[in-house]
């Protein structure tokens, strides 16, 4: 009988773990970390890009309050990383997101939709169009839309004037 017991215990066992593995599988969220690669800004692009102009902007304020520099660069693609870069005066986006200071604010942006110019697979994103509570506004985004729908950063240019007020 304590054979038999045991024999039905395995199979069991087996569908428990089975049925584990499903839910780990299909209810996990997307991996969405950056890791050390090859978009010129020292890390890899995310493989889930948000799915508008208007959140791909707005994850890359919310990502510079969090201090996550990996996560804001894995939004771009290389040529928009090295304009970034550029415009903030640093080596790589990386080294551009850390030398953004006072950043507090950043976390709680709303993005009108005249911040927002689409046209076709291109839209830009002017943060002289929206109010940024705590800091500085971070320039005009370029933005193509990739073949898995998603909106990568392909430039950037810094406001003129650079606070965006005119007179």
């Amino acid at each position: 009988m304590a054979k038999q017991g045991r024999r039905a215990l395995v199979p069991t066992g087996m569908v428990i773990l089975a049925v584990l593995g499903g839910v780990n599988y299909f209810l996990s969220p997307v991996d969405t970390t950056a890791s050390t690669g090859g978009n010129g800004s020292g890390v890899q692009q995310s493989s889930v890009f948000p799915q508008s102009p208007r959140e791909t902007v707005r994850a890359v304020y919310h990502y510079i309050a969090a201090a996550n520099p990996d996560l804001t660069c894995a939004l771009f693609m290389p040529s928009g990383a090295k304009a970034f870069a550029t415009d903030f005066g640093a080596d790589n986006c990386r080294d551009a997101v850390t030398k953004i200071s006072n950043r507090t604010g950043y976390d709680t942006i709303s993005i009108p939709d005249s911040a927002v110019a689409t046209s076709g697979t291109t839209a830009t994103v002017d943060s002289c169009q929206f109010t940024v509570e705590g800091g500085q506004r971070l320039g005009e985004f370029t933005l193509t839309k990739r073949a898995d729908s998603g909106w990568a950063i392909t430039g950037h240019k810094n406001s003129d004037p650079p606070d965006c007020l005119t007179g």
